[in-house]
């Protein structure tokens, strides 16, 4: 009893399914792709962005500090020559703490930390003696001094920017100072308060122990940053990095150090605010590529059917060819099987048939046995294919220097590995596209299609260098000679191009062997 064969899927749909679902992946993987790509571009720039203006502000910051200390050595030259006129150091605060809303307040101290004089005066510490650590700290320097943030004996954190007084004998009288208050606004607030970014992104300051001295939300003045923002800068003054917080949110931070104090001054922005127009993009991408998708899907299911059709009709015609024994039906099927079974028997039967033939090819010697290369009876037929679809090419000829001598000094089998070795480098050095042929004893072919005679000039020359300077089996550098031939009204048949090449070769060797001469007379 004949077994039922299955029923085959037909390759119509086979075909349509593969293409839907290629297209599926290519544009899936093209998306997502894109997103990751644009996605790490922002985040780069993001980074960059972030130091840049952090940069910016470190210096702005420098520059007001610096400014201040400028403005308060002014005053101190002023004052050093009025110690002891109460209305002149009253008069100097006033303009010390109103002008350009530098400073909270400002006061000049003597030797013993006594306030001589203070501004605004709603400030009630005339004639106290200030205790705070930056007081201390500034009194014991005696030079110009930009302390760390400090609490102050009114409650209020601030920094302590200072200038020592000295009398006509150069000796230490006091100081003048302005104050920052870090939990009010002022001009150094409105400096770091401002960044080009309208969203969640923040600007703040802290010192070299991690403490936040500066922060648009005030209430945050005086806490410890996360550790891991510690980590990331204390090896370097200025930078860029990204870093998840103990609340698992992420962020992309840029940094850069004071030259004026110990700071430093930090922008960070949240991760998903830098990664979010990657998405709008990537939507915006599939939404505009959608028509073009169904199109394509269209299209896809046309050419299916289109390509579908012949192979069809050369299974149905093969199936006939094998019992009529007439390949005419077979020949008028255009360029473009009913089943995928029907097929492959199809093919079986065929390839039975063609069994012999194909032994008959495979026994006709189309490689060279001791080389590896292409003979030269496959060569001319190459050659014969390429002139029938007049396709250009060059012919390389090329012929080992006094190889009869190695043959003589170290045997025929030390020769053969010789030619052995010449057939590597040829192949080595031959394109993809190049045929390398033996032409017969030690001479050799390279057939280069779509290529000019420089060009082959240039293979050749590559190859003979490369030999010129290579030890070969037989322990000597072992040179050739070669010769460069392209097809051309001067030679159109390829007997013509082989003469030329041949000639050229013979150029080679009458002009001193090692060498590369063309069917132009150069060599």
């Amino acid at each position: 009893m004949k077994e039922v064969e299955k029923k085959k899927i037909k390759l119509k749909y086979l075909l349509s399914g593969l293409m839907l679902l290629g297209f599926l992946v290519i544009i899936s993987f093209g998306l997502l792709s894109g997103y990751k790509v644009i996605k790490a571009s922002l985040l780069e720039e993001a980074l960059d962005n972030n130091e840049a203006y952090a940069k910016k502000l470190a210096r702005t910051a420098d520059q007001f500090l610096t400014d201040s200390q400028d403005t308060l050595a002014y005053s101190a030259d002023i004052i050093e020559k009025n110690l002891a006129d109460g209305s002149v150091l009253g008069e100097e605060t006033r303009r010390l703490q109103e002008q350009a809303n530098s400073f909270n307040s400002a006061a000049v101290v003597d030797t013993n930390r006594k306030v001589l004089a203070v501004s605004p005066k709603t400030v009630n510490v005339k004639d106290k003696v200030l205790d705070s650590s930056g007081a201390r700290e500034a009194n014991r320097a005696q030079r110009p001094n930009i302390t760390n943030p400090y609490i102050t004996i009114t409650g209020k954190l601030v920094v302590f920017i200072s200038h020592p007084l000295f009398d006509a004998n150069h000796i230490y009288q006091g100081l003048v100072a302005g104050t920052l208050y870090l939990q009010d606004h002022n001009a150094f607030y409105d400096i770091l308060g401002k960044h080009p970014y309208d969203d969640e992104s923040f600007v703040y300051v802290i010192d070299k122990e991690g403490e936040i001295i500066f922060h648009r939300d005030i209430e945050h003045v005086g806490e410890k940053v996360d550790a891991e923002i510690i980590k990331q800068i204390k090896d370097k003054d200025v930078g860029a990095f990204r870093f998840t917080d103990v609340d698992k949110q992420r962020f992309v931070a840029g940094y850069s150090k004071l030259e004026t104090a110990d700071w430093y001054i930090i922008l960070q922005r949240p991760h998903e605010l830098v990664e979010a127009p990657a998405k709008w993009v990537v939507q915006r991408i599939g939404l505009t590529t959608t028509p073009v998708f169904i199109l394509m899907i269209l299209i896809t299911l046309y050419a299916t059917l289109r390509i579908v059709r012949p192979i069809h009709l050369l299974a149905e015609y093969t199936e006939e060819s094998l019992v009529s024994k007439n390949v005419e039906k077979l020949k008028n099927v255009p360029s473009f099987y009913d089943e995928a079974q029907s097929l492959k028997r199809s093919l079986v039967r065929t390839l039975s048939s063609l069994q012999s033939q194909v032994e008959f090819f495979q026994n006709q010697a189309v490689i060279d046995p001791l080389t590896g290369l292409t003979n030269r009876r496959t060569m001319d037929e190459v050659l014969g294919n390429w002139h029938k679809n007049e396709i250009d090419y060059a012919i390389i000829m090329l012929d080992l220097d006094h190889f009869k001598r190695v043959n003589d000094t170290y045997g025929h089998a030390v020769g053969d590995q010789v030619l052995q070795y010449l057939a590597q480098k040829i192949k080595n050095h031959a394109r993809t596209q190049d045929v390398c042929c033996r032409y017969g004893g030690e001479e050799f072919i390279i057939l280069l299609p779509h290529t000019p005679l420089e060009e082959a000039y240039g293979v050749a020359e590559s190859l003979r260098e490369d030999l010129a300077k290579t030890v070969s089996p037989c322990g000597d550098i072992i040179t050739m000679s070669a010769g460069v031939a392209e097809m051309s009204e001067r030679a159109p048949e390829p007997a013509n191009v082989i003469e030329l090449a041949d000639q050229a070769l013979y150029r080679a060797k009458e002009t001193g062997r090692n060498r590369t001469c063309t069917s132009r007379d150069e060599c």
